[in-house]
Parts: C-alpha cells; sequence; structure tokens
C-alpha cells in the first residue's frame, strides 16, 4: 500500500512520545513492504540533519518549517475561534494546502493522521480513505490536570479541557475509522465520538527490540531511575513527587537511596530536585546505559493518559517497575506479578522499600515485566493490524 502519514510533529529524535509512537509505527509499516510518505511540521532548522535518518522508511518527507513562536502566535485564535488552543496552535493554511496537492497528484491507498490537534492543519479533499489516531484522550488528560492546579490556572485548563473534548467528539465523524492507544483510554473519549459510529480500533506502543538487550550491571550503582521527557507536565509533577514525596518517607526508614532523573529538557523545577543523593542528568544520548545501572524505576504519575513508553522501556530491560494505578490502566499488567503499584506516595515508598530490601523479589519481578512485555508489545503487529485497516477501507472504497 502507499500511505500518506501527516504528523504534527517531525518524528525524531524520539524524545517525546507521539515522535516515538510515529518512528516506530513508520519503521514497522516499511518493514511490511508499505510505500509512505509523510507530511510534518519541525519547528527548529535542525531538523534538517536528521532527514537522512527518516528516509530510511520512508520515501518521501514534506516538512512545514514554522518556528514555535509563530505556532505559538496562531494558538492566539483560540481566543475567538472557539477551537482548542491546542488545535490553533497547529492550524496551518500552508500545511493544508501541500497536502491537498499531494492527495490530488499521488494515488494513495489511505491517510493516516496523528493526534486531534492536526484536525484544523490536514485536507480532507479528495476523498481518500483516512484514519485518526487520537493516541490517548487528551480531553481527560487535561480535566484531570485542571482539577490539581485548581484557582484561575486550573480555571483556563478546564475550559480547554471543555473546547478539546467538544472537539475530539466533532472530529470524529471527518474520518473513515478511528484508533487510539489502549482500552482504557477508549472509556475516556468523550461520548460524542462513540456517536459518531466510526470504528474504533485500539493500536497500543511496541518497544524496539534493543531494550530487551540492556546490559544489567552485576553491581548497580543507581538505586531508584525515573525517565522521560522533563518538560512535559505529567513527568515533571511525578519527578517531584519522587524526591519531594516518596524520598523523604524511604530516609525516615534509614535508607538512602541514589535517584536518577534522567530525561530532556528538564524544566526549572525538576532542575532545582538535584542535591545529595539525586542527580538530574538532562538529555542523554541513549537511556538504556542508565536502565542498566539502575535497581528499581519508579514511576509516581498521577497525571496524563495513555500507555507509558517509560514503563515498557523498564520492564524490557529487566528493571523492577513501581507505578500508579493510573499508568498501569493502559498497561494491563498484574499488580503484584509484573510490577507494583502504589496509590500514593506511601504507598509507592513501601513497595520501593520492599524490592530494595529484597534483590531477590526484585529480580524475580523485573523479569515477569520483562516477559509481559515481549509478550505484549510488538511494533510489528501494530503495523499489521494498521495494514488490515487500511486494507479493509480501500476494500470498502472499491465496492
Amino acid at each position: 500500500m502507499k500511505l500518506l502519514v501527516a504528523l504534527p510533529r517531525f518524528p525524531w529524535p524520539t524524545f517525546q512520545g507521539d515522535r516515538l509512537r510515529a518512528w516506530h509505527q513508520l519503521q514497522a509499516l516499511a518493514a511490511r513492504g508499505h510505500v509512505l510518505h509523510v507530511i510534518t511540521f519541525a519547528d527548529e532548522p535542525a531538523y534538517r540533519q536528521h532527514l537522512p535518518q527518516l528516509s530510511t522508511c520512508c520515501r518521501r518527507v514534506e516538512v512545514i518549517y514554522r518556528p514555535a513562536w509563530r505556532h505559538w502566535l496562531a494558538a492566539l485564535r483560540g481566543l475567538f475561534s472557539g477551537l482548542p488552543f491546542e488545535v490553533e496552535y497547529y492550524r496551518s493554511a500552508a500545511f493544508r494546502r501541500r497536502m491537498a496537492q499531494l492527495l490530488a497528484s499521488e494515488d494513495y491507498d489511505g491517510v493516516l493522521v496523528q493526534l486531534a490537534r492536526l484536525g484544523e492543519a490536514v485536507s480532507y479533499e479528495p476523498p481518500t480513505p483516512r484514519v485518526l489516531d487520537y493516541m490517548d484522550a487528551f480531553s481527560a488528560r487535561l480535566t484531570k490536570r485542571a482539577a490539581q492546579a485548581g484557582g484561575l490556572k486550573g480555571w483556563f485548563i478546564g475550559q480547554e479541557a471543555a473546547r478539546m473534548a467538544r472537539y475530539e467528539a466533532r472530529l470524529a465523524a471527518r474520518f473513515d475509522e478511528l484508533a487510539i492507544i489502549s482500552a482504557a483510554d477508549a472509556t475516556l473519549l468523550p461520548a460524542g465520538v462513540a456517536a459518531a459510529g466510526r470504528k474504533l480500533h485500539i493500536w497500543p506502543n511496541g518497544i524496539a527490540p534493543e531494550f530487551f538487550a540492556t546490559e544489567r550491571a552485576a553491581e548497580p550503582d543507581i538505586d531508584l531511575i525515573f525517565t522521560g521527557n522533563l518538560s512535559y507536565h505529567p513527568n515533571v509533577a511525578a519527578a517531584v513527587c519522587l524526591v519531594r514525596e516518596v524520598l523523604p518517607r524511604l530516609r525516615a526508614q534509614g535508607l538512602r537511596p541514589l535517584v536518577y532523573l534522567v530525561g530532556t529538557r528538564p524544566t526549572a523545577a525538576v532542575q532545582a530536585l538535584a542535591g545529595e543523593r539525586v542527580v538530574v542528568t538532562g538529555h542523554v544520548p541513549d537511556v538504556r546505559p542508565y536502565l542498566g545501572r539502575a535497581r528499581v524505576f519508579v514511576a509516581p504519575l498521577f497525571l496524563g493518559s495513555g500507555l507509558q513508553n517509560k514503563l515498557l522501556e523498564a520492564m524490557a530491560a529487566g528493571l523492577p517497575v513501581v507505578s500508579t494505578p493510573l499508568a498501569n490502566a493502559a498497561l494491563e499488567a498484574e499488580p503484584g506479578i509484573h510490577l507494583l503499584t502504589g496509590s500514593d506516595a506511601a504507598g509507592l515508598a513501601a513497595a520501593v522499600a520492599g524490592l530494595l530490601a529484597d534483590p531477590q523479589r526484585a529480580a524475580e519481578l523485573g523479569q515477569a515485566g520483562r516477559n509481559f512485555v515481549r509478550a505484549r508489545f510488538d511494533w510489528g503487529a501494530v503495523a499489521a493490524a494498521q495494514e488490515a485497516v487500511f486494507q479493509g477501507l480501500d476494500a470498502r472504497r472499491r465496492a
């Protein structure tokens, strides 16, 4: 098949969840013999040095370069349009025009659009089979964040959540079929999505094979580790919880664990966590050496939605994982068997302390998690499911 894939962000480097998902989907689809054309935004000139990387799996790459300040200026239209600011941020006549030209000049079997935020940038003519990958329930994520923020900030985020919920529902009718990352996220979509009558597919994330080959240190020198994009609000909140709430409870038990926060673009709030026995690395070229040096992966995720790549990577690397029921909702691992969960800082601290005190239990949990991820999450299987969707749509069109 020949597919046109529309992405809101250039998919390399993969330091954000949507980029990582797009990159591995492109690789897996290309490995199955499909011809891929990509149209995407880039907000930094450095994207040009990464074009060769993308050319390994994509026959054609169209980039609409727009600096971040122009995105933010565009977002201000949300003050008057009633659309979510997130959607206005990506609305672009140039993107829509170029996409329309591609659709008119090439014979595509289907169009895959990533994320609802791109809804006003993409072209809907001519009528080629289109699938929208919501990825996760963004409106639900905003609603949770609004409740936590409170005050004027919480009110503003709540308004954006309501706008996004209305938009997610309205957008569903523009596509032939829909997809989302997990069954748990599917239940969080606005009711209007189901009312549109479009089939909703579950396309989970996978895990890159190299994580299963992570070299484990014979004597780990990092006690606790958390990884991720450290400018993303749910990750920032998780890092702060780990250092400000979980760590003091461990110290009260006489433990002095060495904590590593590993990830790109740490905010000022994350950088302020660095200190005695707490290391903030900033960007690293490869997270696997740090996972290999660690004893326990701790992810106090009380915000956000979707399937967390960081959990998949840690489990594939053989690390025992301690996280929250919220983070496990999309993962669907069995607590106590594949990972441990805690519903608050006290519960997380108790789980961590138990694993630090019992290396044998930690090793068994790490191996069980690794086996679980290997059996359940595979990019090749996701690509096969995507292929089947587009083949079905193409058969219906021809019929």
